[in-house]
């Protein structure tokens, strides 16, 4: 994953460097560049994966209307806790055609930021709105990601996955005149 992952970032930064020189060419016609969004879904598998070959049982944290509740995870549960990570699947095959890549160094939060946005058209059956991958710029390693789903019309389901620490699942509820309501928060951590 680790080699995938400094491929990737190696390509884009050939990619971005690359001269900016046009030659002109009639009898070929251009072709499009090759897209590879990161594989999220499979990153996170992964995450899961070295959850449970640590043997740690992750601790969830449920807080709804400023109430807090906390309980030990099973490991053999770890893909029913986080399922909102996991589905739909993330990655080029799937994604392509309904979402855009933007990649750029974002020195505000010091990382290689990759956003994905919907393109025009998108079904309205899907929950996923958007989503980011931040990547540490210094090791190529990703830090946090970050999804946005939509449960309902006015439902919103936030997404963050923290590499190595935990992963956070809010729903905030969008009330009239334009103001929100965090409805339910819940924090897994394994990182003590």
């Amino acid at each position: 994953m680790k080699k995938a992952l400094y491929l990737l970032i190696a390509l884009l930064a050939f990619i971005n460097c690359k001269s900016k020189t046009k030659v002109e060419t009639t009898s070929a016609p251009q072709q499009e560049e090759a897209i590879s969004y990161f594989p999220v879904t499979d990153f996170i598998k992964g995450q899961i994966s070295s959850i449970r070959e640590k043997k740690i049982n992750p601790l969830k944290h449920l807080t709804i209307q400023q109430k807090i509740d906390s309980s030990w995870i099973q490991l053999e549960s770890l893909e029913v806790e986080m399922g909102d990570f996991l589905h739909p699947l993330i990655d080029t095959a799937n994604m392509a055609a309904y979402f855009s890549e933007r990649k750029f160094l974002d020195q505000s939060v010091n990382a290689f930021t990759f956003t994905y946005d919907p393109k025009p058209g998108l079904p309205d059956t899907f929950q996923l709105r958007n989503w980011d991958v931040y990547v540490n710029p210094e090791d190529g390693k990703v830090r946090r990601i970050y999804m946005v789903k939509n449960l309902t019309t006015d439902k919103i389901l936030q997404l963050t996955w923290q590499t190595d620490q935990y992963c956070k699942m809010v729903t905030v509820r969008q009330l009239p005149g334009g103001k929100f309501n965090v409805e339910k928060e819940e924090k897994i951590s394994w990182d003590f």
